[in-house]
């Protein structure tokens, strides 16, 4: 057994255990592969990963064409001028913060799945719409009337937060999503996974929990 396999099967089997002990639904687990290699990626597809992440555009494109049998969700900062790279590739985006972008992945005629975007935390050093109702209602018709499929939300914590302070604002975003008849939260990472599942999430994205 490899070393990745290892880490995968530990992780699984927490997940698994943390949704029974808490009676939550089985999340998706995105494999992140941000600075991972090709190589890396055979060896997670081999071990059967199917849903992978990636940040950077360029990267999306180059990993997603070499493992076009693999679901890949772009999970990062997308600029306007590089939907171009993701959209023929991309089983889900992850990061629609502007209505700029809505119209641009219109414009490419994008027909699957889609979050917006929430800072939830009021970060200035992340991206996301303002955690506020109207701002998400305003995206959310915007694109809507655009044909786009937004299917919920998506939103990133600060590092370092305790569980509880997490949890919090996992919840404040679950509620937002609530009011828009969401059903679907890209919420949790390596670091804040439970906080995440217990407040409702339904995409979980892993990176060194499963790679290192």
């Amino acid at each position: 057994m490899s070393s990745l396999e290892n880490k995968w099967n530990k992780f699984y089997t927490k997940v698994e255990n943390y949704c029974d002990e808490h009676n939550k639904k089985f999340p998706t687990i995105i494999a992140v592969t941000k600075n991972r290699s090709l190589d890396e990626i055979e060896i997670a597809k081999d071990i059967g990963i199917n849903h992978f992440g990636e940040n950077y555009a360029n990267e999306f494109n180059l990993k997603a064409i070499n493992f076009k049998t693999s679901k890949w969700h772009f999970i990062g900062h997308l600029q306007r001028n590089k939907v171009k790279d993701v959209v023929p590739y991309a089983e889900a985006i992850h990061t629609l913060d502007s209505l700029k972008l809505a119209n641009k992945l219109s414009d490419y005629d994008f027909k699957k799945s889609i979050f917006i975007q929430v800072n939830i935390s009021n970060d200035p050093n992340k991206f996301g719409i303002s955690p506020e109702l109207n701002s998400i209602k305003k995206l959310h018709e915007h694109s809507t009337q655009l044909d786009l499929n937004i299917i919920g939300l998506m939103s990133i914590c600060k590092f370092g937060l305790t569980y509880d302070t997490t949890y919090n604002q996992f919840s404040n975003l679950v509620k937002l999503g609530q009011y828009c008849n969401f059903n679907e939260y890209s919420i949790g990472m390596s670091s804040d996974w439970q906080a995440a599942i217990s407040a409702g999430s339904t995409h979980i994205r892993i990176g060194s929990s499963i790679f290192g």
